[in-house]
């Protein structure tokens, strides 16, 4: 029983993480009314800020349970936003190997996620017809 725990606590966590991700983005874009999707911005910029508070807690307390900071980060931040985690990640390669490599990550990261969903809504397209 104590191997589940973890996994129900990262499924938990996700479970939250979407959730809370739907509703903050319809709620934010029902209040702004504009065509821009400030929604899925807020969700963003939010994310990353409760991702670094949760991973900057859990490093300086080193109290924290691997189950407990995985349902945390992985499972409600993973779930909330993978923006977090990307930034994370960016100023992990920016810390350990510099600022070009980080913008290459970056640039590499919305460069071939744009590319793929213009192809997988092509691709989509042609299936569905």
């Amino acid at each position: 029983m104590p191997q589940i725990l973890p996994l129900f606590l990262l499924a938990l966590g996700g479970a939250a993480g979407a959730l809370s991700r739907v509703g903050l983005a319809a709620a934010v874009q029902r209040w702004h009314g504009g065509p821009w999707p400030l929604g899925t911005f807020a969700v963003n910029a939010l994310g990353c800020l409760l991702f670094g508070l949760i991973a900057g807690a859990a490093a300086a307390s080193g109290r924290w349970s691997p189950a407990v900071t995985a349902a945390l980060l992985g499972g409600f931040c993973g779930a909330f936003t993978t923006f977090s985690t990307f930034a994370h990640d960016a100023h992990r390669v920016a810390t350990a190997q510099g600022l070009l490599q980080a913008g290459g990550l970056m640039a590499a990261h919305m460069v071939v996620g744009v590319l793929l969903m213009v192809a997988g809504l092509w691709a989509g397209g042609r299936l569905a017809a």
